[in-house]
């Protein structure tokens, strides 16, 4: 055996044993970043020329002093974010190739 198949044999079996954990489980949740949004066409936060913060002001809009003491000007700022989305035509983010080896080592269809 060669460090490159043990290596990949580690990984395989964990990715097995994930996706048995994932099968059984009564509630599953994924944290992801940002970027599993970009290609369902929803910026990021920070990608020079397109992320939000080049749009607004992160300290103004989306901060936990703003949520806090003036909850109604950050709820603005979403529905802005939500009606672009919208009109846009987005459609919420996937990540099937996250998924599909998961779901290939327990058969889960």
């Amino acid at each position: 055996m060669t460090v490159g198949s043990a290596t990949t044999e580690r990984t395989e079996h964990a990715y097995r044993q994930a996706a048995r954990l994932i099968f059984t489980s009564h509630y599953t949740v994924a944290l992801t970043g940002a970027g599993i949004s970009t290609p369902s066409g929803i910026p990021d936060f920070r990608t020079p020329g397109s992320g939000l913060w080049e749009r607004y002001d992160p300290a103004a809009a989306a901060s936990l002093t703003t949520f806090r003491y003036s909850p109604h000007q950050f709820y603005e700022w979403v529905r802005t974010l939500m009606g672009e989305w919208i009109a846009a035509e987005r459609t919420p983010p996937t990540a099937p190739s996250r998924n599909s080896r998961a779901q290939g080592a327990c058969n889960v269809s």
